[in-house]
């Protein structure tokens, strides 16, 4: 009788929706929007929204996005802790941190760009939690894969945007700029100190992005390849807990449609349109969910309203 009440808690768990006290936009003036078809999808469809005293507004159409090539995972971002569905309440609680994600949603928004190593230290990492209660926040028992690192997952939830970044010495944007350079690389290597971490390897030295398979000048190491010409950081896994996704990126695409690793991609066209729009000062964040997912947690996290903003992904 127990096992089966605590099987009955979990269903109920899963099915009312997550309680919490913030929606993990409080803050955000700006958000982008990114929905698929599920868990599985390489595409989906992208749309900006600025938040007015009417709500959300939809900024220009939507548009056709690459997703990783395996689909979406929950990832570690603003959003309330998310578990892995356990058979029991106990299984769920004896999960414990190994089987969350998420629970960084009392993160400065502005911290993100501590991520730009080559005008801040290489060790610095970035702000943890600014409120105890972080230590508290609900851990939500929910279906859905986790992200991992080479997984080919892009991460689901709610992110912080990073630098913006690219090949160019400068670009109109107002997001904080990083120059790439030939000795620029992401660390996905999950034990290296800089992981998740964009570092210069003539700062940190040539074997301490020994391992790496993230140039960020690709047009140097790749010939020619445009994908990080132009492109912006989501702040996927800001603690840069090992193994849990790293170097997750808004990017150009190489070819139309084709799918990430686990960043979501674009035509240059609209990338150029996001990094003009986007402002540092409205606290932009970055969302990422299946269609189901989006529609469930819709009113928790107080997400825009899509119907007259989203078609469906062709």
């Amino acid at each position: 009788m127990k096992s089966l009440l605590r099987c009955l808690a979990v269903s109920a768990l899963s099915l009312a929706g997550p309680v919490w006290a913030a929606s993990p936009l409080d803050g955000a003036g700006q958000v982008v929007v990114v929905t698929s078809e599920g868990w599985d999808s390489t595409h989906g469809r992208l749309q900006a929204f600025t938040r007015t005293d009417r709500g959300w507004k939809p900024e220009g159409t939507a548009f056709d996005v690459a997703l990783g090539r395996s689909g979406s995972a929950w990832g570690i971002g603003l959003h309330p802790a998310v578990a892995a569905a356990a058979a029991s309440v106990g299984d769920a609680a004896s999960m414990g941190d190994a089987a969350s994600v998420g629970d960084d949603r009392w993160s400065s928004r502005s911290s993100a760009s501590t991520r730009d190593d080559q005008r801040s230290s290489p060790t610095d990492a970035i702000a943890s939690p600014t409120d105890a209660a972080a230590a508290r926040a609900p851990v939500q028992a929910i279906g859905g894969p986790r992200k991992r690192e080479g997984d080919g997952r892009s991460p689901a939830g709610v992110f912080a945007l990073g630098t913006a970044f690219g090949y160019a010495a400068q670009a109109d944007t107002a997001l904080p700029w990083q120059p790439m350079q030939e000795s620029s690389y992401c660390m996905d290597v999950p034990d290296s100190p800089y992981y998740n971490r964009i570092v210069d390897a003539e700062r940190v030295g040539a074997e301490a992005v020994e391992g790496s398979t993230e140039p960020m000048r690709l047009d140097l190491h790749n010939k020619g390849d445009v994908r990080y010409q132009q492109g912006f950081v989501i702040n996927h896994n800001p603690r840069n807990v090992p193994g849990q996704g790293s170097c997750i990126f808004a990017h150009l695409w190489r070819r139309e449609g084709e799918a990430t690793a686990g960043c979501t991609a674009m035509t240059a066209a609209h990338m150029q349109q996001l990094l003009v729009w986007l402002d540092p000062r409205q606290g932009p964040v970055f969302v990422l969910l299946p269609r189901a997912e989006y529609a469930r947690l819709q009113q928790a996290w107080q997400l825009p309203a899509l119907a007259a903003a989203h078609g469906p992904t062709p």
